[in-house]
Formats: structure tokens, C-alpha cells, sequence
């Protein structure tokens, strides 16, 4: 297992390929760090940074990206440009953040807000992972809110199905069954090569855990569990392993993705008639 960093830590090295290189990296963090990832390639000066806190990342943000939060703002609250610049002006001078101005303003909603800055953080980690970034760590003092930031889980799927968009849309379906889960339900759709090394979340629904470790290890059981069964029966497999705690892990194929996750006792059931209508549906369509 790797070790963990310590809030104190200063000067770490390492690659920045993707999502999950960042995501990791996270996980490994003290929950008490708070401080700032710079990335850069070689020889060049720092491309950006993702900032980070008790374990969640706050936002990310990339050179040449400046303008696009306040874009993303305006484009969901409906604030015209001109309130926006009188707002980011006040902002400087005063050394608050805009969006919790905006949001005690009455001026953009916390769902708002939220969506806006994980969309800005998706895309500025999009321009600053590359297979010849790298990366390191310089604590700072803290001081986001939580309520603005993000667990590595959501970061992951979100970031992952930003660079896969139409396999993303494609498993809207097989997750349907997860967007009304119970607490502590959740799925996920899960791609396989290219460059990872292990199947990546694209898509999810449910109540995510905290970290993406815990639900790339999903994604590894899952990937594993129906390989073998392939060898013994179809590809149509819908796996189910049971946990400590009553939960269970679920797993089974949907065209190019696997979707897994974790269910309470009457989830697999759930699950079955979920599928077994999306196949009466398809039957019907076909024959019309």
C-alpha cells in the first residue's frame, strides 16, 4: 500500500497523465492537508493548479482558462456581464471568493455555483494532465468551503466522462437504476484500455463513496469477476458478491462498458427487473 503524505509535506514529485493520477494523489493526503497541486511539462513554466482541502478538491485551474468560470456563472444564473465584472472587481479588492459572493448576494444558487465550479475544475484538469506533466505538492493555508468542493469519487467519474462523452451518454440507461438508490447505493459505468491501467469510472449515479480508490476497486473486482465468468457462460453475466454489512457489489457488461457498484439486500433484485425490461423494450422496438 502506498504511504500516506503528511499535511507537512513539501516539493512532492510525480506524473499528472490524467484524472487519475490527480485523484490518487488526493486520496493519499492527510485529512488535515490543505494546499495547491502545480502542474507543468517539461520545460516550461507551471501550466496550473488543483487545489485541494480536508480531502476534496476545491477547484482546479489552467492557463488561458481565466475567463471560463465567470462564463460558466453567467451562463447558469442568468447574471448579465456587466453585474458579473462589478462583482469579480469587488471580489479582488476585498480577497473573498466570487462565487460564495454571488451565492450571499442571492445572485447564483448553491447548486449553481457548484455545478459551474466542478464543470471549470473537469476542464482545467482536462488542459493540465498530459503524458509529460508533472506535478507538485506545496501546502497552503485552507479555508474553502465544503460545501463547494469535492470528493475524488465525483472528480474522477465526472472528469473521465468529460473525455469519453458519447460512451458516457450510452450507459444513461444502465444506471438509471441507480439514480433513485437508497443512501449508501451507487453505480458506476467503467471503460477498459487506452491509457488506463485499470477500469476508469466515465458515468455515475448514487451515493458515491468519498474516494476514487474505493471505487476504482469496484471497477477492478468487476472487470476480473466477469472475465472469469465469461469463460463459463455468456456475456451476459449479472454477477453479484456478497459484503460484510449487507451490502453487495453487482457487476455485469453494457455494450462497450461495464457498470458496477454496491446495493443493499434488495438491490440485485432491483437491478434484474430493471434489466429484464430494458430488454422487453428493445424486443418491441425491434418488431415495430
Amino acid at each position: 500500500m502506498t504511504a500516506p503524505v503528511s499535511s507537512r509535506e513539501t516539493g512532492l514529485q510525480f506524473a499528472v497523465r490524467n484524472a487519475v493520477d490527480v485523484c490518487a494523489f488526493v486520496d493519499r493526503l492527510s485529512h488535515d492537508a490543505a494546499g495547491e497541486i502545480l502542474v507543468a511539462r517539461e520545460g516550461t513554466l507551471a501550466r496550473g493548479a488543483v487545489f485541494v482541502e480536508g480531502g476534496r478538491v476545491c477547484w482546479a485551474a489552467a492557463r488561458g482558462l481565466a475567463p471560463r468560470l465567470t462564463e460558466l456563472l453567467i451562463r447558469s444564473s442568468g447574471v448579465d456581464a456587466e453585474t458579473m465584472e462589478s462583482n469579480f472587481r469587488h471580489c479582488k479588492l476585498a480577497g473573498v471568493p466570487l462565487g460564495e459572493l454571488l451565492v450571499a448576494r442571492g445572485l447564483v444558487r448553491d447548486a449553481e455555483l457548484r455545478a459551474a465550479l466542478l464543470q471549470h475544475t473537469i476542464e482545467s484538469m482536462d488542459a493540465l494532465c498530459h503524458e509529460d506533466a508533472s506535478a507538485s505538492w506545496r501546502p497552503r493555508p485552507g479555508g474553502y468551503s465544503p460545501r463547494f468542493t469535492f470528493t475524488t469519487s465525483e472528480v474522477l467519474a465526472r472528469s473521465l466522462g468529460h473525455a469519453h462523452r458519447g460512451l458516457a451518454a450510452a450507459s444513461d440507461r444502465a444506471l438509471d437504476v441507480f439514480s433513485n438508490a437508497p443512501p449508501g447505493e451507487w453505480g458506476a459505468a467503467f471503460i477498459r484500455g487506452g491509457a488506463f491501467a485499470a477500469p476508469s469510472p466515465i458515468a455515475a449515479r448514487g451515493f458515491l463513496p468519498e474516494t476514487a480508490a474505493a471505487v476504482l476497486r469496484v471497477g477492478k473486482w468487476a472487470a476480473s469477476a466477469l472475465d472469469v465468468a465469461a469463460t463459463f457462460q455468456s456475456e451476459d453475466a449479472f454477477l453479484t458478491a456478497m459484503e460484510a454489512g449487507g451490502s453487495s457489489l453487482v457487476a455485469w457488461r453494457h455494450d462497450q462498458t461495464i457498470i458496477a457498484g454496491r446495493v443493499w439486500a434488495q438491490g440485485p433484485a432491483r437491478i434484474l427487473n430493471h434489466r429484464a425490461t430494458l430488454r422487453r423494450r428493445a424486443r418491441t422496438a425491434s418488431q415495430d
